[in-house]
Order: structure tokens, then C-alpha cells, then sequence
């Protein structure tokens, strides 16, 4: 979790790989036959459970050298390195969890989404691919991939069961579509004007769960209408569930009455505003990416 969190927020890890000599996670490691909710929820069983988190496990310490690489030597080479070795890793993957298709596994779902969200960010932090999100890049083929998966998982009504696990690749592939929006291809603008709606679909229905992604939802709402991009109404959260103000920073603030949840897409511009003025949110994934080219920039003309 300190891994994914570094990866997702760009900072330095707490916990350095290279400083523990705790042995390998392994099937010793787990204990009982009987499944938590969650694993039911899954509708997969124990063994299961345990065999994504192993492997989840060493693709964390596969990545955890890369930060080791990254903040001591800083060079694109070392990095091209850790993509080689990320890359060698789906080939330890039991078949249960590497093969992806409609019927496939959820936790292969997850660990398949996982897998190329921490590739994404590999290229996203690495020098040669930063600035380059187009069809063609890697950046682009990645973000394909993810979306494909994020369809497996709405068709198999698992948005719920994960969640946890879908909100921040959800977040940073839709962090790419709105570059590619503002860039303005024509063919490249309606794919990603697409796949942003489904994004935002996704993060709307999780919005009566998890105040996170209420923190998130208007920013990302705001800069899309931006461009003239359709979006699920912020104000359309669940019937009977308290919605979330928000503070100028874009973090949850406290609930506010019925009343008042009519100002809540008024609103989003300003919170986009304030947000812009000086930087994104740290917790926001890709927060540096609209910095370098949201700001830079007036959108272009309607």
C-alpha cells in the first residue's frame, strides 16, 4: 500500500524495500479456509484472495527499486530499466489471474488493471514518455488496455465489490482523456470524450460511497464541461445519502441540506478555479500532468 500510494501521489515512499529483509509473501503467510465478505462479494474463493495478493506483493517490490532509482539517480535509462523488469512480470502470473475475457476471474480483472496502472505511471513519470498521450505512445495503448478491463468489470457488475481497487486507475485514465480532449485532435477527441464519460460514469456511482471521490468528482466534471464534454450531473448522487460540500481546496467538507446541493454544479467552476490558481490537490493522481497542460493554455475554441 505505501508502494501504490508513492506511485499514485509522485513522492517518495515511507518504507524502503532495500531497508527490510522480511522474507517473500508466500501461501504459508495465510491462515483459515474461511472467505472475508469481500472475497465473497468477489464471488471468488480464498485461494484466490491469496494468490493477487502474493503477486501484488512483488510487483510492489519490482516498483519500490524503481523509487529507489528515481529519487537517488533520476536518469530515464534506470527507469527503462524498471519498465523492462515490470513488464517480464505478468509472465509469473498463474493463468487464473493472468488470462483476461468476460468470463474471467475478477481478481484477474484487478490484478490485469493493477498491473497497467503502474505502468502508466512509469511512463508518466519517465522523461522520454511524459508529454507524449496520443495514439501510438504507450501512454495511449495503456490507457486502452485499462478501459478495456474497466468494461469487464461494469459488465460484470463489480463496481461495487471494487471499488477500492478501480478509483484510481479510473482517475488517472481519465486524467490522459482530458489531455487529449485539450489537444484537440479531431479522431483522438471523440475517443476520448467517450471513454471520459464512461470514467465519469463510473466515479458517479461511487460518489454515495466514498468522499474521496466526491472530493475528486467536480474538478474533473468542471474541466471537462471546459470542453464542452457531457457528464453525469453532480447533483444526481443516491436519493437519501448526505451529499459532501467542499472546500476551496477540492477536499470534502461537511454535509450541506437538500437546499443547498442545487449550488453544487454552480460551484464547480470555482472550485476548478481555486484548484487551478496555485496547484491540484496533492491526492489528485496525474495532478502535475494538468499543471504542465491545462495551464499552459487556454482551451481551445467551441
Amino acid at each position: 500500500m505505501d508502494v501504490n500510494l508513492s506511485m499514485l501521489l509522485d513522492r517518495p515512499p515511507r518504507v524502503q524495500g532495500r531497508l527490510c529483509n522480511v522474507r517473500p509473501l508466500s501461501e504459508d503467510d495465510f491462515e483459515g479456509p474461511t472467505q472475508s465478505a469481500d472475497q465473497e462479494n468477489l464471488g471468488e474463493t480464498f485461494n484466490a484472495a491469496n494468490n493477487f495478493t502474493i503477486h501484488a506483493v512483488q510487483l510492489a517490490q519490482i516498483v519500490d527499486q524503481f523509487y529507489t532509482i528515481k529519487f537517488d539517480e533520476t536518469n530515464a535509462q534506470s527507469q527503462d530499466v524498471c519498465l523492462e523488469q515490470i513488464s517480464r512480470w505478468p509472465s509469473s502470473l498463474p493463468a487464473e489471474l493472468r488470462n483476461l475475457s468476460m468470463n474471467s476471474s475478477p481478481w484477474a480483472m484487478i490484478t490485469n488493471l493493477l498491473y497497467q496502472e503502474y505502468q502508466l505511471l512509469l511512463h508518466r513519470s519517465n522523461p522520454r514518455f511524459s508529454h507524449n498521450t496520443g495514439p501510438g505512445t504507450p501512454t495511449f495503448e495503456i490507457c486502452t488496455q485499462m478501459f478495456y478491463i474497466l468494461e469487464l468489470i461494469v459488465a460484470n457488475d463489480l463496481i461495487y465489490p471494487a471499488a477500492a481497487s478501480i478509483v484510481a486507475p479510473v482517475l488517472s485514465i481519465l486524467s490522459i482523456h482530458i489531455v487529449n480532449i485539450h489537444r484537440g485532435d479531431a479522431g483522438v477527441k471523440m475517443i476520448s470524450e467517450n471513454r471520459a464519460r464512461f470514467c465519469m460514469v463510473i466515479l458517479e456511482k461511487l460518489l454515495d460511497r466514498f468522499p474521496v471521490v466526491a472530493s475528486f468528482y467536480p474538478i474533473y466534471e468542471a474541466l471537462l464541461k471546459r470542453y464542452s464534454v457531457d457528464v453525469p450531473a453532480y447533483d444526481k448522487a443516491a436519493p437519501g445519502v448526505s451529499k459532501m460540500g467542499h472546500r476551496p481546496d477540492g477536499m470534502p467538507g461537511l454535509p450541506v441540506e437538500e437546499d443547498d446541493a442545487g449550488n453544487i454544479e454552480a460551484n464547480s467552476s470555482s472550485v476548478l478555479q481555486d484548484s487551478l490558481s496555485a496547484t491540484f490537490p496533492f491526492p489528485l493522481p496525474f495532478g502535475n500532468l494538468f499543471e504542465e497542460f491545462l495551464l499552459s493554455s487556454p482551451p481551445p475554441e467551441s
